[in-house]
């Protein structure tokens, strides 16, 4: 965001734990996350004494119409959650 300004989702890419956080920026609620991953075993971890991750895939779910947004931290539980908005 302070590199292209403003934007509802921020994204960073990483080898280890992932996050999902939703704070207030820049006059709006924003969405800023790091893709975890489904390794156990990484080497980052590993450097701090044998760490094992937590699988983490976060998704974002867009309700367009109303401008809203979902967080989740894993990718199973969004799924689910999909499942139910469309019944």
């Amino acid at each position: 965001m302070e590199i292209q300004g403003p934007c509802d989702v921020a994204a960073e890419a990483h080898l280890h734990n992932g996050y999902v956080m939703k704070r207030h920026m820049m006059g709006e609620y924003r969405i800023m996350l790091r893709s975890g991953t489904y390794k156990i075993w990484d080497e980052y971890g590993q450097k701090l004494a044998g760490h094992k991750g937590k699988p983490a895939v976060p998704v974002i779910i867009l309700f367009p119409d109303r401008h809203a947004m979902m967080e989740q931290i894993f990718l199973d539980d969004a799924i689910e959650i999909l499942r139910s908005l469309r019944k």
